[in-house]
């Protein structure tokens, strides 16, 4: 999951190699405060290239993620996300039932542009690995999501999160090297947090669905509070449901 604004810190143990003032892009797509550590393992330099070589230990996309600082990339441990989406009517009586519940906005609602890479076979779809480019107000997030692990009732899958700077610059770089555009999603998005727990309520073509992420338990326990049981989960991606609804081409917004 990316937010536009959250501030989650990454969890950490000890930093040697990024100076006191890096900063982390956490696992719910965010920078975290000055005073957060990530715990480093490689350093890549600020100028070095963003995808890594050979001499970096594979496989790496299921063992680290990317931390940001003012003089180098740190990259973690890769952080895993564990989701469920809930398909509503109106995302007005959840967004009031939340503030009652008292759970912090996080990001105000905001427009999401998502563009989908995939190699002309689409290698990465039938190995259930999602490279996404996210474009947001503030800023943009390059995502690699891991193939999804076994569960009947949430989403879990491990991903790798990057901030950048330049959306149409890395959409080139991606284009560049051999990927092709797969499919365009839009969506509006408003974050709120209580306890741990991520609440999405995203307004999408397809209709609107609250999306909760957090620890199962906890999930379980956001979700009784709003009135809804497990059978009401869906782990499908928006694509998936976007097919299912009869459509074809991207899942963009009418102008």
């Amino acid at each position: 999951m990316s937010c536009c604004c959250a501030t989650t810190h990454c969890r950490s143990s000890r930093i040697s190699a990024a100076p006191d003032h890096s900063r982390c892009w956490s696992g719910a797509g965010s920078w975290a405060s000055k005073s957060s550590r990530c715990r480093s393992s490689i350093v890549i330099t600020e100028n070095a290239p963003l995808f890594w070589n050979r001499s970096l230990p594979l496989p790496i996309a299921s063992q680290w993620r990317i931390c940001w600082s003012s003089s180098a990339t740190v990259i973690t441990e890769t952080p895993v996300e564990i989701e469920v989406k809930i398909k509503v009517e109106r995302l007005e009586p959840w967004r009031e039932k939340l503030l009652r519940l008292e759970a912090v906005l996080e990001c105000p609602r905001a427009l999401e542009r998502n563009l989908v890479f995939d190699t002309s076979r689409q290698r990465l779809k039938k190995r259930g690995v999602l490279l996404r480019l996210r474009r947001l107000d503030s800023g943009s997030i390059l995502t690699m999501k891991m193939p999804v692990q076994k569960s009947s009732l949430y989403k879990i899958r491990e991903e790798i999160e990057a901030g950048i700077s330049d959306f149409a610059n890395m959409e080139k770089i991606l284009l560049g090297v051999g990927f092709k555009t797969f499919f365009i999603y839009e969506k509006y998005r408003e974050v709120f947090k209580r306890k741990g727990i991520r609440v999405m309520l995203d307004e999408t073509p397809i209709g609107n669905f609250l999306e909760i992420e957090g620890e199962p338990a906890a999930i379980d326990a956001m979700a009784a509070e709003l009135g809804f049981l497990a059978k009401d989960y869906i782990t499908s991606s928006y694509h998936w449901l976007f097919l299912r609804s009869g459509r074809s081409g991207n899942m963009e917004f009418q102008k």
